[in-house]
Formats: C-alpha cells, sequence, structure tokens
C-alpha cells in the first residue's frame, strides 16, 4: 500500500468525512481513492487540512523514513510520538528549508497530495 492510499484511507473513514457525507450529497459520490479531493471541494475545509497535516506528519514518520523509530527508541513510545508530532509541525511550517531526510519527506509528500488534492 503507498502512502497516498494511507492518507486516503483515513480521510474517508474520518469523522470529518463522515459529517460531509451528511451533509453535502455530492460527498456521498466519493470513493477512497478519491477523497482527498473533498479537501478543495469543501466550503470548511479546514479541519480536513488540520486532520491531513497531523497524517502527512505520521506517515512520514513511521513509513517514509525511520524518524519514528528513532523517536521512540531514543524517549519512549509516547514521548517519542509528541517529539514526532513537534518536529513534524515545525516541517510542515517550515516546508521549504528543510533539509533533513523527515523534512524532506514531508515536503515531497505534501506535494504529492496537493497534486490529489487539486480537482482542477
Amino acid at each position: 500500500m503507498n502512502y497516498l492510499s494511507i492518507l486516503s484511507d483515513a480521510i474517508y473513514d474520518s469523522d470529518e468525512m463522515q459529517k460531509m457525507k451528511e451533509k453535502y450529497p455530492w460527498a456521498r459520490t466519493l470513493t477512497r481513492e478519491t477523497s482527498l479531493k473533498a479537501i478543495s471541494l469543501s466550503r470548511d475545509p479546514e479541519k480536513l487540512i488540520t486532520l491531513l497535516n497531523f497524517l502527512i506528519v505520521i506517515v512520514a514518520g513511521s513509513v517514509l523514513t525511520n524518524e519514528f523509530d528513532r523517536l521512540v527508541m531514543k524517549h519512549g513510545i509516547r514521548d517519542g510520538l509528541n517529539f514526532l508530532i513537534q518536529e513534524g509541525h515545525s516541517a510542515l511550517m517550515n516546508v521549504e528549508e528543510g533539509t533533513d531526510v523527515f523534512a524532506e519527506s514531508i515536503r515531497k509528500l505534501k506535494e504529492d497530495v496537493n497534486s490529489q488534492i487539486n480537482y482542477f
């Protein structure tokens, strides 16, 4: 399973997507494969974008790099996850300036996601 599939599945199964399906008839036509497009079609995409940014950090840290493993070995599971989220948030805010592998993975993943989100 590739990382875009992981993100699409997580968005599709999210509470926010279920709320969109209840509120907007067009959202019921989205599939797992097209669920990322809901972000560009939504009138209020902020909650989906917040969820997506969190998922990008988790996928980049655990699937694309060994950052999560490194942090868990150094700090334990709870603190390792907290450090991963902090580092990921920092990398998301400064995505162009990323020089390490983790930041570069986040940058690439965001580019790939953005190409999937754009409806037109």
